[in-house]
């Protein structure tokens, strides 16, 4: 198996005798063949094409090629491959043709073991190796790949070809050149007897075996060369496994007695053995591994984390050589692991030389765990000291000899034990002005038992102060000496810092509730920041409406500084100031913002020197003028709405850190709300003092009344006094006042009327009667809404009630002169019916009477009278007479029709409408009920003088081509709808005749309508006609008979017969 194993492809399409091939190759020789597998020819040339094999096992029988043609496809596509045909076919001569065609072997399936197709497949990689090398010497010398040379017996070279280089530069000689005087001799014996020789040769690490071929009759002998490194190897390391072999049998019992696991390997990585103490400890079976190579081993027993440094100790072991112990973690079967310490010793030979590997590995998984679980808790601790910045320390009194922990070298801003590990080398990191309370603190301390507790500032050595709290224990001998303290050092500075944060901004709460004015405020609020930051100078700017934003409040700055620098104007001015409150900072200033975009600068003049001119014209200047190195800009807002700067400086380079202006940043907003307040509560004053000054003016009263079930008052206007005789004390004194004194035929109403608009947030109107102090009713009317706060919650209810008891009592005058007038309309129109009623029936009795007797008399006279001229006289008086009977007739007819008495009002408005289609051309469509009804002949006559009123302003008005009238009954009311298909009218503008209020007629009919309890509704838009719709109710009589509803034609024909005997007299 030297080199690795065979790569072998199988090409069987019988997955059954693939697998079984498979198996039985890798259980003769575990580890000595790689077999794929495929079961079509295209998909195995396309594998040989890509993929180097050893060897081809091919079945003759495939889907997509049979017989010795799937032989003829595979030697094409791999022609330096041996191919070992196996097949089911028991056939001699497709054997025989197998072979002759170039087959290596042939196999019959069943027919062989294991063994034999192993050895089969092995000679055949042989043959084929062998031919190769017949084929090479067969070839011109020049294009073998192995060396070929020719000496002559004088031991000079005259031949070689190119794959001679590496011997030739071994030998230091050229073509033409004698070779080495050892290989000379050797030749010339060789030309002397005729007789082959095998020469040797050892160069660049690689061992060639020459044959010395000589010539017949000539006086030169070719060298064919051959490279047996890898043979040489090979035997090597067979005779190497013979002694370990021997070497390991040795000491095998010695092994097996050991306690701690033990593999042994021969030097090559092969697994000989492995002891009971190794299978009991990993739970793996001597027999599983032997004769395993260590690379398998390697990768099935160790942990992936640590298979490459079990890698390179077995490899320096390969080389005999050893190392310290590692640390390798195995895993059993069931994959848990175990914690080993890994050891290799050697077996030696006779000539002392490593035969074999001893890897003995002894189980430390509890030590492992052990030490796992304190490693745990040291660095549990450290990171404990580390997030609680506490670190430990120990000083041994007796030695001054002082011991820290990491975390307290890092709290002093030293590198770990660097430190000069003495109690008077410490003292020097305390702060100059506390030493001498520390030296007292811990005399007290050693001199009297008392607790050490101190709080004390320390030096970095960068010149940054912080402040630790250390506190500590003695510990004293027999003898009562002190020789030990045990302590801890915390550093508390971001601890002092925040409470003296907390306090300043404590300071500023308070200082908003005590100071009555913004001025005062932000006077305190500077003195403040003065304080805190340590800078002598600092102002803050508050916006003025116009974008100016001048000092209001500052300390420190000169009155030239502020005369210059308060005229400063958001969107005009351009310097590092306005972009700070803009939110727009230029490039070179983005290193020098904090996170919320304020300003800060260690050294302004520095910066300001740094900048090219274009980039030192975007500042005004004068804080690097007048010499302000350390500087800070802070944005002063609330709720993202700008108000003003907070401006820290000094002269001092380096007093401004960044996390001082982050903590000026978080006082920002609290000024911000604060400047907010006072502006609101001064722009609320002055509106409470328009507001008050509005009030006491308005004729009204207004009112807060709170969002409850009674809706108590909490504010009412003086006005209440005047209009109810209330005071306005006594009105907010009882929550349930108001409801009590609205009239208790309204309360519900106006309750319910409230109590809608507060849910749906909306302005509510209500006219309501409140009885006033002295017993008398006081007609209100209420305007009212909800007040909201700025998120849209509820707040009160604020509202104007005024006194409308004046106007209510006008407008009950003015509803009962409506109500007689409209009963005087209806009056009128049932007097104006009657009169016409009898001036009709007058005419027809007498008039009409009169002229038909003197027609019939003129008849009379025509039968006595001979004469033509008289004839002709008399025809045109009887002419006359009957054009003044028709007249008279038709006069009758429209004072008062016979039909609205006798037929009913559809009849009567059907014959209208014939009437006005007669008379003025549209086409006019009546619809009536089904069956007839008898009505009120006096709401007969209302409705169809209403009918013929609208009809005639459907012809002065309309321009119409189609009227229709219909008539339904429905829950008691007779509806007429009168519908026309004219221009139509705007009903938002009233832009038309019909609907202007100087219309009488329309006016008369609503008026009508309203008279009997109905109602007069008017559709229309422009170009879309008009519909007007009267509604009536009726009272239908139980007894009234139904004529058989004969609809259309038939009721027409009925109605006219009846009218026409009505016309005849």
């Amino acid at each position: 198996m030297l080199g690795g194993p065979l790569k072998i492809l199988m090409v069987e399409d019988n997955r059954a005798d693939a697998v079984l091939l498979r198996d039985m190759l890798l259980g003769v020789e575990p580890g000595g063949f790689e077999l794929s597998w495929e079961d079509r020819m295209e998909k195995a040339l396309g594998r040989l094409r890509n993929e180097r094999f050893d060897a081809v096992l091919l079945d003759l029988t495939l889907p997509d090629s049979q017989g010795l043609d799937t032989l003829g496809r595979v030697q094409e596509g791999a022609k330096e491959i041996p191919i070992i045909v196996v097949t089911g076919v028991e056939d001699e001569q497709l054997a025989m043709s197998a072979i002759r065609q170039g087959a290596q072997d042939y196999l019959v399936k069943g027919a062989a073991d294991a063994r034999g197709i192993a050895r089969a497949i092995r000679y055949a990689v042989d043959r084929k190796k062998n031919e190769d090398q017949i084929q090479s010497l067969a070839r011109f010398p020049s294009e073998d790949p192995s060396p070929v040379m020719r000496i002559d017996d004088k031991g000079f070279l005259l031949y070689a070809n190119s794959a001679c280089h590496i011997v030739l530069k071994h030998w230091q000689v050229q073509i033409g050149q004698r070779a080495p005087d050892a290989y000379g001799a050797e030749i010339a014996e060789c030309v002397r007897t005729g007789r082959s020789k095998i020469l040797e040769l050892s160069c660049a690490g690689r061992d060639i075996s020459f044959v010395a071929a000589p010539i017949k009759n000539a006086a030169y002998v070719n060298l064919y060369g051959r490279d047996v490194t890898d043979l040489k190897a090979l035997q090597k390391r067979e005779k190497d496994i013979v002694a370990a072999v021997t070497a390991a049998r040795t000491a095998s019992d010695t092994i097996k007695a050991m306690n701690v696991g033990v593999i042994l390997f021969l030097m090559d990585g092969l697994v000989i053995s492995v002891n009971p103490a190794f299978e009991a400890m990993t739970g793996y079976a001597n027999a599983d591994l032997s004769g395993k190579p260590a690379a398998l081993l390697v990768d099935s027993l160790v942990a992936a984390a640590d298979r490459e440094g079990m890698r390179g100790l077995l490899n320096l072991a390969g080389r005999g050589k050893t190392s310290r112990s590692a640390f390798i973690r195995f895993l059993t079967p069931a994959g848990k692991e175990i914690s080993t310490l890994v050891d290799v010793s050697f077996v030696k030979d006779h000539d002392r030389r490593p035969s074999a590997m001893v890897v003995a590995i002894k189980d430390i998984t509890e030590l492992k765990q052990a030490e796992d679980a304190l490693r745990q808790s040291q660095a549990s601790l450290a990171e404990a000291q580390r997030i609680a910045h506490v670190g430990n320390w120990e000083w041994n009194i007796v030695a001054d000899e002082l011991k820290w922990s990491d975390e307290i070298y890092r709290i002093f801003g030293l590198a770990p034990h660097s430190f000069g590990a003495a109690y008077d080398a410490f003292l020097k990191s305390v702060h100059p002005d506390d030493r001498a309370g520390f030296r007292e603190a811990m005399k007290q301390t050693l001199a009297e038992d008392r607790p050490f507790s101190l709080d004390h500032r320390i030096m970095l050595p960068d010149g940054t102060e912080k402040v630790v709290h250390a506190q500590a224990e003695l510990f004293r001998d027999r003898a009562g000496q002190p020789v030990r303290m045990l302590g801890i050092v915390q550093d508390i500075t971001e601890r002092k810092q925040e409470e003296k944060r907390k306090g300043i901004l404590s300071n500023l709460l308070t200082l908003f509730a005590r100071k009555t004015s913004r001025k005062e405020y932000l006077d305190s609020v500077v003195e403040l920041l003065r304080h805190a930051s340590g800078c002598k100078c600092v102002g803050i700017r508050v916006v003025q409406p116009d974008g100016q934003m001048p000092y209001e409040s500052h300390v420190g700055f000169s009155r030239a500084f502020l005369t210059k620098e308060n005229g400063i104007r958001l969107h005009k001015d351009v310097c590092a100031c306005i972009r700070v409150a803009a939110g727009e900072p230029d490039s070179q200033e983005m290193p020098l913002l904090t996170t919320k975009g304020s300003f800060h600068c260690s050294n302004s003049i520095d910066f300001m020197n740094g900048l090219s001119g274009k980039k030192r014209a975007r500042y005004r200047g004068h804080c690097a003028h007048y010499g302000f190195a350390s500087l800070g800009i802070v944005s002063i807002r609330y709720r993202n709405q700008f108000m003003g700067l907070i401006h820290v400086a000094d002269k001092q380079p380096g007093l401004l850190s960044k996390e001082l202006v982050e903590f000026v940043e978080m006082t920002a907003p609290l000024i911000g709300e604060a400047l907010c307040r006072f502006h609101m509560e001064e722009t609320l004053r002055e509106s409470e003092s328009k507001y008050r000054t509005l009030v006491e003016k308005l004729p009204a009263v207004t009112y807060m009344a709170a969002l409850n079930k009674r809706f108590g008052t909490l504010f009412v206007s003086s006005q209440i006094e005047s209009m109810l005789g209330f005071t306005p004390q006594e009105v907010v004194a009882q929550p349930d006042f108001w409801l009590r004194q609205i009239h208790p035929e309204d309360r519900d109403r106006v309750l319910a009327v409230i109590t809608e608009a507060c849910a749906g947030r909306q302005h509510f109107t209500v006219e309501y009667r409140v009885q006033a102090k002295k017993g008398h009713e006081v007609w209100i009317r209420d305007d009212g809404a909800v007040v909201l706060d700025e998120q849209g919650r509820p707040l009160f209810i604020q509202g104007v009630a005024m006194d409308v008891t004046e106007q209510k009592k006008a407008q009950l005058a003015i509803e009962a002169y409506q109500s007689e007038l409209r009963s005087l309309s209806s009056s009128l129109t049932l007097a104006e019916e009657r009169a016409r009623r009898q001036l009709a029936e007058a005419l027809h009795d007498s008039v009409g009477q009169v002229l038909a007797l003197t027609l019939l008399k003129l008849g009379l006279l025509g039968q006595e009278i001979s004469g033509k001229a008289a004839k002709a006289t008399l025809a045109e008086i009887r002419s006359l007479f009957n054009d003044a009977i028709r007249q008279t007739r038709t006069l009758c007819f429209e004072l008062s029709p016979p039909i609205l008495y006798e037929l009913g009002l559809e009849a009567a408005i059907e014959w209208l409408g014939e009437q006005f289609r007669r008379h003025h051309g549209f086409r006019f469509v009546f619809k009536g009920t089904t069956k007839p009804h008898s009505f009120d002949e006096s709401l007969n006559v209302l409705l169809f003088q209403s009918v013929r009123e609208l009809l005639m302003n459907v012809v002065k008005h309309s321009r119409a081509t189609r009227v229709e009238v219909s008539s339904r009954l429905s829950d008691g009311h007779l509806i007429l709808r009168i519908a026309d298909n004219g221009k139509g009218f705007d009903l938002r503008n009233g832009r038309d005749d019909r609907t202007r209020n100087n219309s009488i007629g329309l006016f008369s009919v609503r008026e009508r309508m309203r008279h009997i309890g109905g109602t007069f509704d008017v559709e229309s838009a422009p170009g879309c006609g008009a519909v007007v719709t009267l509604r009536a109710p009726v009272k239908i009589p139980l007894t009234a008979k139904a004529e058989p509803a004969a609809g259309g034609i038939g009721k027409k024909i009925i109605r006219r017969k009846k009218l026409s005997v009505q016309r005849r007299g």
